[in-house]
């Protein structure tokens, strides 16, 4: 599992009411926070599939970056409000910056991933 494929795999299984993104990322977050460059590297990536929401929501699809995931991009664009898009996306920038300080990691990735997941399940 490379990080790229886990940003991905983490907002499809939004799709899915079996799994769980908190669950899944507690199973291989060994390999993100092996080193805060990659953490910090995650999530970026994250913040940037966030993005692409907020530009299939605005229909800036010249701008999305994740482009092999558009299908998914648009399914899950639908599915949640442009407003919760951005406050999902300043969490995750608030979180970037928060990084460089000390802070639990583990605990700020899985508070970042549950309110992402409730966001879709609520479709808020």
């Amino acid at each position: 599992m490379t990080v790229f494929k886990l940003v991905p795999e983490l907002y499809g299984i939004v799709d899915n009411s079996q799994k769980s993104m908190v669950l899944r990322f507690r199973e291989v977050r060994d390999l993100i926070f092996t080193t805060t460059e990659i953490t910090d590297f995650f999530l970026t990536l994250m913040i940037l599939y966030q993005k692409d929401l907020l530009n299939c929501k605005l229909r800036h699809i010249t701008q999305i970056v994740w482009m092999p995931d558009i299908k998914q991009i648009e399914k899950l664009a639908i599915q949640v409000s442009q407003q919760k898009i951005e406050d999902n996306l300043e969490k995750m920038l608030t979180l970037k910056t928060r990084l460089k300080f000390n802070i639990i990691d583990s605990l700020a990735f899985d508070n970042l991933l549950m309110n992402l997941e409730r966001g879709f399940f609520n479709a808020i």
